[in-house]
């Protein structure tokens, strides 16, 4: 008769054991590694999108390249596609707004939509009605960009909240971006605020280093450092939170401050030529 010992199989006592390890074993071993999430390099991955874009930024100030190229349609067009990329994000981030409704989406939704209006409203109207801007449409537009970074450093760093009425909280967002963009209209309608340069220029070669206003400079500048905080901080809560969306909102906050890190550098409020920055802002 044969016997069976535990565990085992019928006149083989004791293999059972040994051939259930040697089969976990080799399931172990050609088990898939874990996917590694896109998001867990977030800030190594905004680090090298810096350095690459300060590098070329360097070379054209060092080298003395023309930093713009004298081209009235294809500004124009670079601005609407702008516009339309802008206005996509800004659907996103409605979306996510119903579906979720934290209070990043929603201020980072203001932001977006600030953006946009600037590219629309004035950069592409400036450009079909304006041979070049002068100090009224060089502020609105340097005025629209820092307060778009502002409200994208303040979604970054916002805290976990979750709004209650989403409907109502987006409607809010998108008149309150309208009534923000009117008011900056008003501000500089009623003010003297100076042009970039004394004479619209002419030519590229006439577009020198730090040649604008210095406060158009400070104002550059300044967008220049919020993009910069928007960027860092949007790539530190997509590692912590998985979250793509934040990865490749701060891949672009990155390049839009160094975009403005370029107009700060040169003058940059005439439709009339395509900016080193421009091209920046637009990836």
């Amino acid at each position: 008769a044969r016997s069976q010992a535990p565990g085992g199989y019928p006149g083989l006592p004791g293999t059972a054991p040994a051939r259930t390890d040697q089969l976990h074993t080799r399931m172990v071993t050609t088990a898939p590694a874990a996917k590694r999430p896109l998001t867990a390099s977030s800030r190594h991955a905004v680090a090298a999108i810096a350095a690459a874009s300060l590098a070329v930024t360097v070379v054209i100030a060092s080298a003395g390249w023309a930093p713009a190229y004298q081209n009235r349609a294809v500004h124009l067009a670079k601005e609407t596609v702008a516009a339309l990329v802008l206005l996509l994000v800004a659907g996103l981030l409605a979306g996510r707004v119903s579906r979720r409704g934290t209070l990043l989406d929603l201020l980072a939704l203001a932001g977006v939509l600030v953006l946009a209006t600037k590219n629309l409203v004035f950069s592409v109207l400036t450009g079909i009605l304006a041979e070049s801007s002068g100090g009224l449409t060089t502020w609105r537009t340097t005025g629209a960009g820092l307060i778009g970074a502002a409200l994208l450093a303040i979604a970054a760093l916002a805290p976990r909240r979750v709004v209650r009425d989403r409907r109502r909280a987006i409607l809010v967002a998108a008149v309150g971006s309208l009534a923000a963009f009117v008011l900056l209209s008003l501000v500089a309608s009623l003010l003297d605020f100076p042009g970039a340069l004394t004479e619209p220029p002419d030519t590229r070669a006439e577009l020198q280093l730090l040649s604008q206003h210095p406060a158009l400079v400070v104002a550059d500048v300044g967008a220049t450092v919020l993009f910069l905080v928007a960027g860092l901080v949007f790539a530190r809560r997509a590692e912590r939170e998985a979250d793509e969306l934040h990865l490749w909102l701060a891949i672009g906050a990155t390049i839009a401050a160094v975009g403005y890190l370029n107009y700060a550098l040169f003058p940059s409020s005439y439709t009339d030529f395509l900016y080193a920055g421009d091209l920046f802002r637009l990836a």
